[in-house]
């Protein structure tokens, strides 16, 4: 009945066999597929790239696949950038992507839009602030806004400054391995209307000329209607962004932080969030709903537009830094209320501010980040399903390596592997033939269709329940066992022996027994147990002596229980429209 069921269901395990992190988020998307984390630069500039991969490897642990990374604070640059100056010695960015990615995670570069330098002291002449004093906010007497203890903004509606905020997202698009880029502070700050900017000559001409107004009329600008042309000016930056990421990276997402009450953005703010959100003018919103209080919290989310009146993404964003304001007032309890209320409530998925206060000083995780694992450990547990990584229908698939790739192999003369036809589903197996030494030989035969032997971009699965794979052969004296990167080289299988009878038998491990896995070569390779919540498959491995011939088929993961398990008989049409629905909740 199992393999009729797996024979079933292989079409559309087909469909599933690519990781939820590189599913391009849109208004469909589910809540649980979107579990992100801003990572602020105040979080790693003293740092160094190792820090950056512990912040990285913390936030896999944690269960994320989303990471906002800031490389951009106030007109200056955590990367190598062709047109602000650097703000580190070290490229930040390069660090956070290598490292994301080899986690399985997508890496959106964070950029403070607006800001255009932060702080009283006046910066050195290659700052963009130096630079451009053009660029700067102006009063109706053309005097510029002072510098303070906060931040100094770019005039918003000078096409000058459009251009170059186009040209900042396409030089980092075009230099770095990016998953998306991230627009924070794209709004006015502060009262800077309400104080008197933006009237200088050189803007109200711009708004006069967009109106067809003659040149000596009178412009409040301070009124709604000049507020709102400043509003559609930061819209402006938002669509040139977009058409700036989209033209290097087409499958690139633009994502923006938005104000906690939309209307309240726009009218104080310029931001047009909810119109962002209604029209796709971004992929999604990350509305910044911090609050102490549930019903704020509610009160806010139910004013973005509802899934069937949005194009883009409302990711719920939740500010756990509420906490160090004061403990009392926002435990870990109202973290979880908060996730749980935008799943119910139609969130495309949630982002969490910031790092910092998910660990403690030490690196390790606290209540928060704790809690924070076990709570996408259900998320995970709720998508999961019975999945194939490699049945060989369409060639070599994962298993494309020669026998000898990898380094650990040993003891093989020569060896190859072709695909036949003579699977244990009555379809197709990869056979495997080698002449190896007397004396004993292993093999890592190893998997992997982006990166062999590397968590990116190849298959995750849930670590739990069981992975396995069916073997034939008459091969005598063979013991097999399989690797997981968890999240590198690491996790190997108890080593089972082989029965040569010349007929399938499933050899499997339960990924939750810390009984059934060793470390690699600790401490460098594993510590003898699944850490991550999702791991990926590094490699099959066979040991025997001699020479060898022997088939591998049907590469599955059942995260409910063992691929021996046979269900109650169920209708195969059912299945074959999405019964794997029904065998999470038979089997769960």
């Amino acid at each position: 009945m199992l393999r009729n069921l797996l024979a079933a269901t292989l079409p559309i395990m087909a469909v599933s066999a690519v990781g939820t992190a590189s599913a391009k988020v849109d208004s469909t998307t589910n809540f649980n597929d979107y579990r992100g984390l801003w990572v602020t630069r105040y979080e790693y500039k003293y740092q160094d790239a190792d820090y950056v991969d512990k912040i990285m490897y913390n936030a896999k642990l944690m269960g994320l696949n989303n990471i906002s990374f800031q490389v951009r604070g106030a007109g200056d640059a955590y990367y190598d950038s062709n047109y602000e100056s650097k703000a580190i010695s070290w490229d930040a960015l390069d660090a956070a992507v290598g490292s994301a990615h080899g986690y399985n995670m997508k890496l959106h570069a964070y950029i403070n839009a607006m800001p255009m330098k932060e702080g009283s002291s006046t910066p050195n002449a290659n700052h963009i602030w130096s630079q451009h004093p053009e660029w700067r906010l102006k009063k109706a007497d053309g005097s510029t806004q002072p510098l303070g203890s906060g931040y100094v903004t770019f005039n918003p509606a000078l096409p000058e400054v459009q251009q170059h905020m186009a040209n900042v997202v396409s030089d980092i698009a075009t230099n770095y391995d990016i998953d998306g880029v991230h627009l924070d502070y794209i709004r006015m700050i502060g009262g800077a209307i309400h104080d008197g900017y933006m009237a200088d000559s050189t803007t109200v001409n711009l708004y006069r000329q967009d109106y067809g107004y003659p040149s000596n009329q009178y412009v409040n600008t301070k009124s709604s209607h000049y507020k709102a042309w400043v509003a559609a000016q930061i819209t402006k930056i938002v669509d040139r962004a977009d058409d700036a990421l989209k033209a290097v990276k087409p499958d690139a997402e633009l994502s923006a932080a938005t104000w906690p009450d939309p209307y309240v953005g726009s009218s104080s703010y310029q931001q047009d969030s909810r119109w962002w959100a209604q029209h796709g003018n971004v992929d999604a919103v990350m509305q910044m709903n911090y609050s102490y209080t549930m019903s704020k919290f509610a009160e806010n989310f139910q004013k973005y537009p509802s899934a069937d009146q949005r194009q883009a993404a409302h990711i719920s964003g939740i500010g756990v830094y509420l906490k160090d304001e004061n403990p009392d007032w926002y435990p870990v309890q109202d973290m979880i209320d908060q996730l749980n209320y935008s799943k119910n409530n139609g969130a495309n998925g949630y982002e969490l501010f910031s790092y910092g206060d998910l660990v403690n000083y030490d690196g390790s995780l606290n209540a928060f980040g704790q809690a924070l694992r076990d709570y996408n450990r259900n998320l995970l547990r709720e998508r999961a399903e019975l999945s194939t990584i490699e049945s060989f229908q369409n060639g070599k698939g994962y298993f494309k390596a020669s026998l000898t790739a990898s380094g650990s192999t040993s003891g093989v003369i020569s060896g190859s592997t072709e695909v036949v036809n003579e699977g244990h589903l009555d379809q197709t197996s990869q056979k495997i033939t080698l002449t190896g030494s007397t004396s004993g030989w292993q093999i890592r035969h190893l998997a992997g269709k982006e990166k062999l032997a590397q968590a990116e971009g190849n298959q995750e699965f849930f670590a739990e329940g069981n992975i396995g794979f069916w073997l034939k052969t008459t091969t005598a004296d063979m013991t097999v066992s399989l690797l997981l990167d968890d999240p590198t080289t690491g996790e190997l299988g108890v080593w089972k022996d082989v029965i040569a009878d010349g007929s399938w038998h499933l050899y499997e491990w339960e990924l939750d027994d810390a009984a059934q896995w060793n470390a690699l070569s600790a401490p460098n390779y594993g510590n003898g147990e699944v850490d991550f919540l999702q791991v990926t498959l590094d490699a099959l491995m066979f040991r025997g002596s001699g020479d060898a011939e022997f088939y591998i088929d049907t590469i599955a993961h059942n995260p409910f229980g063992s691929l021996a398990e046979i269900p109650e008989p169920a209708t195969l049409s059912m299945i074959m429209l999405g019964g794997l629905a029904l065998l999470r909740r038979r089997t769960a």
